[in-house]
């Protein structure tokens, strides 16, 4: 196993963790009523009204320093349904408390993800998104770089939008790219329409997601992963099933996001 890619779980600390995705009768640790508690346990690093950035109540990794982005004050609402103005604003908000934790902090490496829905690896359903930094591990972007090219969704200046060809994992992934020096936050919707197309995609089969963020020096990317089960070929045997139809998927996109094919 390679070391530089594992972290040691303290999964005694997560004894009491609750999980409103399984739970539904559990109390939501995030909506307007309990905010009051949050601030009480000192977790609240920045209040932006709506969205705000806290520490991670309970951190099972070992050697890194969890937060959370809650993006809302209300359950139910998530970045299918948020406007496009308030998303940009959201972005500019996580990506403003990832500097900050860059500039501060020390840290080898900074990664942001979002888990959504049952098989995303979420337990708490108020949507939320996550800064974690990592005090001694890393990865390897060369190690996700060949799963960012496929079939093209849509392409200018400043942005394009991709279905992997070889995904990550397995199954799906779908890329949205944009240059690093780019102001215009265009990703922003193509994010919000590949997760808005998630609710067709294979007859809405995939009710979980995952947004993961990767940057190079050029260039920024979130990789929109519809999840469900991994198969026992992956998780077994590291065998990745790669699908045949990702032009067909990308043309689905095309024709969803009002692009003609």
């Amino acid at each position: 196993m390679n070391e530089k890619n594992s972290i040691k779980l303290n999964t005694a600390r997560g004894r009491n963790k609750p999980n409103t995705v399984v739970n539904k009768n559990v109390t939501c640790p995030f909506c307007t009523d309990t905010k009051p508690l949050i601030i009480q346990d000192k977790l609240m690093l920045e209040d932006r009204g709506k969205m705000f950035w806290i520490e991670n109540k309970f951190p099972l990794l070992e050697e890194a320093y969890q937060t959370l982005i809650v993006e809302t004050d209300k359950c139910g609402e998530s970045f299918a349904t948020y406007s496009l103005e308030y998303a940009k604003e959201l972005f500019s908000f996580i990506f403003e408390c990832r500097d900050k934790m860059l500039e501060t902090k020390g840290f080898k490496e900074v990664i942001l993800f979002k888990n959504h829905g049952h098989y995303s690896d979420s337990s708490i359903s108020h949507s939320h998104s996550q800064l974690v930094g990592l005090k001694e591990n890393t990865y390897d972007y060369k190690e996700i770089e060949d799963s960012m090219t496929g079939p093209l969704v849509y392409k200018d200046n400043n942005v394009r939008v991709t279905v992997s060809k070889v995904p990550r994992a397995e199954f799906f992934e779908f890329n949205v790219i944009w240059k690093r020096q780019n102001q215009t936050q265009d990703y922003v919707k193509w994010v919000q329409t590949l997760i808005q197309y998630l609710s067709v995609f294979k007859k809405g089969r995939f009710t979980s997601y995952n947004l993961v963020f990767h940057e190079t020096d050029e260039e920024c990317m979130i990789k929109v992963i519809p999840r469900k089960p991994n198969s026992v070929y992956y998780i077994g045997f590291g065998i990745r099933q790669t699908p045949r139809d990702t032009e067909q998927i990308a043309n689905e996109i095309k024709k969803f996001s009002g692009l003609s094919v």
